[in-house]
């Protein structure tokens, strides 16, 4: 029977895996124009003048029309056969794109692109969601031919949702913190401010804005409560002597499967309130089969049900916290209510799943909450016994009686100031939530289980292997990984530039890459998330090769997050920036130069009576020691290359060159490159960039040096780790050891 079940969960997982890859966009046909037909599927969000959305293809109209490339991809194209996606994410740039919304039909010309991620550790593998979520392609819509609006569905639980949202929004004292009750009803987030998800997140409370499991539980219960109630009243209103035609745990049970059901359309059936359903389900079908299961074998049965639903679940992380929740709340519950009343056991649990998720935090989040167990003591009561049931009667009335939900509504903003205020508080205390890693899966594995084993119930006598099985943790996140020599990082950040090179015991970043938008940058999604990752957050120098957006981008999050950086840049207006303090601000001059750990930081341009373009004048640092020398050239092109050699005067070979430019014509002149022999190059490209960085010519130029060649946009974020006599291990590129369904 294991074995049968094995293969049928290998066949269905097959099944699933085959139907999405039947419409996966194919790479052979990106920088195609196509006219389509279909529905907008989600709530759109809207950023500035950006609106993304969900869009579900009903016919291709026209296409594809070939642009540049394209045509001369085609054939190859053909011959593999092209993919028509069905569901696609797509954005829409300018005010047209306002007027999108939920549940509309329009004929679009859209230019689609297969899904792809930024390839770096400890980052967001974006591409593995989007397969998760079923999601083919990725584009945004083209402005000619133009938008066509083809009307309505008729019905779209997507389209009542955002109405929902748009008449809390509409309610006369909507205030800041109206966006919280949408995300507590009808799980738009959009529009909750940055500061409020930061005091969520770092209070580890951010789980009560993600409709789930907790809040699906919550609207169960006060329905199976109202229920009751309404038995009751039944019951003295009616005849006692009437025949009862159905039992009243049967009744309030199927009640509270209801109302759960309604409150998880509400959120737009997103997967971790399916999840929570499906585990109420197995809850009614043991009440009203008269069964009474063991907590383990309910547990499985609902894991089972979840994947059989959808296979693909196992790749959300999602998936892994609330099956593994529960899981150690069973745990943790086995053998110790004997041992004290009620209430101190459920408050021992709290405190002991707090430690217990710690390491998962660090796994998946890169941070630990340590107020997480006092915060959420007093947030889940709050948002159980008041917000929730407030903000759903808000959802309720909103449409049909604005003055009644007015009123609720101010007094449920009021409780979530109260709470957020409470929350900045805890935050303002010593230790209150610091950043933790779990850089291997083996190191991860090794905590929990020395956790499980430190919590176990007496009868286990293994609770002594609890600390060395703790020990590799501790000591990552609290000495790091030792490192001899430096180690060099080029990250992958699109189409920009951002280096971190790590000494023994400093930390030294080149470039931020770019601005994403008014609150998000490369600095925040990419190189302080790799930083944790890697067991070194702090940066004690930065360097600002020159003030291009796709350089310097991040440079306010660099300010906000490391007040004490020593910054050095090309450009005087990085130099004068508010928030960087006069003392930590250098100009990078040639000769310029810093030690630390014996590794040895010399700046080799601009000379302070250079004078050109942004790019000429950007700075060249050279890092080496002993033997080993690595050159970061920023966007220089062949003008100041030109100056570096007439100054170096000789040949001046390198381990490793981080590509000047991206790889551009303009940069890497043969001279420049017969000059600085490099073992390795590394160009600093996003992938199908727009500007067809690096070019054919400049990769075969360094190819013929005898250079290996490195792309960050399509292989990831590159490791090299260097010792005084050169590279001390092969070089590593993030995808290489992350095979991707497309490899």
């Amino acid at each position: 029977m294991l074995i049968f079940g094995l293969f049928a969960g290998l066949a269905l997982g097959l099944v699933n895996l085959h139907r999405q890859l039947d419409y996966q966009y194919s790479a052979h046909q990106s920088n195609n124009d196509f006219r389509v037909l279909g529905t907008v599927s989600s709530v759109p969000k809207k950023d500035g003048r950006r609106s993304s959305f969900l869009f579900n293809i009903e016919t291709f109209v026209d296409g594809p029309m070939e642009t540049g490339a394209a045509k001369r991809n085609s054939s190859q194209a053909n011959s593999q056969g092209n993919r028509q996606p069905r569901t696609v994410r797509l954005s829409w740039y300018g005010y047209a794109g306002q007027s999108v919304r939920a549940g509309d039909r329009w004929q679009l010309t859209v230019r689609l692109k297969p899904p792809s991620s930024l390839g770096n550790p400890g980052g967001f593998n974006y591409e593995r969601w989007l397969f998760q979520h079923r999601v083919h392609a990725t584009g945004y819509v083209r402005d000619k031919p133009a938008a066509i609006r083809a009307g309505r569905q008729r019905f779209s639980l997507h389209a009542t949702r955002e109405a929902i949202a748009l008449h809390i929004a509409g309610l006369p004292n909507a205030n800041e913190f109206a966006p919280l009750v949408q995300g507590l009803t009808v799980g738009i987030t959009n529009n909750i401010s940055e500061q409020q998800w930061q005091s969520l997140r770092l209070s580890g409370t951010a789980h009560l804005l993600a409709i789930s499991g907790l809040h699906i539980g919550l609207i169960g219960a006060w329905f199976y409560w109202l229920a009751g109630w309404g038995w009751f009243l039944w019951r003295c209103v009616a005849a006692r002597k009437a025949r009862q035609p159905i039992a009243k745990p049967v009744f309030t049970i199927l009640l509270s499967l209801v109302g759960a059901g309604a409150y998880a359309a509400l959120a737009g059936f997103s997967l971790p309130t399916q999840r929570a359903l499906v585990m109420l389900m197995v809850l009614v079908v043991a009440v009203v089969l008269r069964r009474t299961w063991p907590p383990a074998t309910s547990l499985i049965v609902a894991l089972l049900l979840v994947v059989l639903l959808d296979p693909l679940v196992v790749l959300s992380v999602g998936f892994w916290l609330s099956f593994g929740t529960v899981f150690a709340i069973f745990y943790l519950h086995n053998g110790r209510l004997h041992r004290h009343n009620k209430k101190t056991a459920a408050l021992l649990v709290h405190l002991k799943l707090g430690v217990v998720l710690l390491p998962v935090s660090a796994l998946f989040f890169q941070q630990g909450a340590f107020i997480a167990p006092i915060a959420n003591a007093i947030a889940v009561p709050v948002v159980a016994l008041l917000v929730v049931p407030l903000s759903f009667m808000v959802a309720l009335l909103a449409p049909v009686w604005p003055m009644a939900a007015n009123a609720l509504l101010v007094f449920d903003q009021w409780v979530l100031s109260v709470l957020l205020r409470f929350l900045d508080g805890l935050l303002l205390l010593p230790a209150s939530n610091l950043p933790l890693s779990m850089p291997e899966p083996m190191m991860f594995y090794c905590v929990i289980t020395g956790l499980l084993l430190l919590f176990s119930p007496r009868g286990l006598r293994l609770r002594w292997l609890a600390l060395p099985m703790l020990l590799p943790g501790l000591v990552f996140n609290t000495v790091g990984a030792p490192i001899r020599g430096f180690e060099l990082h080029a990250l992958d950040v699109g189409q920009g530039l951002s280096v971190v090179v790590f000494t023994e015991n400093h930390t030294v970043l080149f470039d931020t890459g770019k601005r994403l938008s008014k609150t998000s940058t490369m600095f925040d999604r990419v190189v302080q998330p790799f930083l944790v990752f890697k067991g070194r957050p702090d940066i004690d120098v930065a360097v600002l090769s020159h003030g291009d957006d796709d350089h310097a981008g991040g440079l306010d999050a660099l300010l906000v997050q490391h007040k004490n950086v020593k910054v050095f840049a090309s450009d005087k207006q990085n130099l004068s920036h508010p928030d960087l303090p006069a003392r930590n601000a250098s100009q990078c001059e040639t000769g310029k130069r810093f030690v630390l750990d014996e590794v040895h930081f010399v700046f080799l341009h601009p000379h302070h009576t250079d004078s050109g373009s942004k790019n000429n004048l950007s700075c060249v640092l050279l890092v080496h020691y002993g033997n080993s020398r690595a050159l970061l050239t920023g966007d220089i092109e062949s003008e100041s290359e030109r100056l570096l050699l007439s100054r170096m005067q000789q040949t001046f070979p390198v381990t490793v060159l981080v590509a000047p430019h991206h790889g551009s014509r303009s940069s890497s002149t043969p001279g420049f490159v017969s000059a600085v022999p490099p073992e390795a190059v590394i160009f600093a490209a996003g992938e199908r960039n727009a500007y067809g960085f690096p070019h054919t010519d400049v990769v075969e130029r360094y190819q013929q040096a005898g250079a290996k060649t490195y792309t960050t946009g399509t292989g990831g974020a590159v490791q090299l780790v260097f010792d005084r006599h050169g590279l001390a291990a092969p070089i590593v590129q993030f995808w290489n050891n992350r095979r991707r369904y497309r490899h």
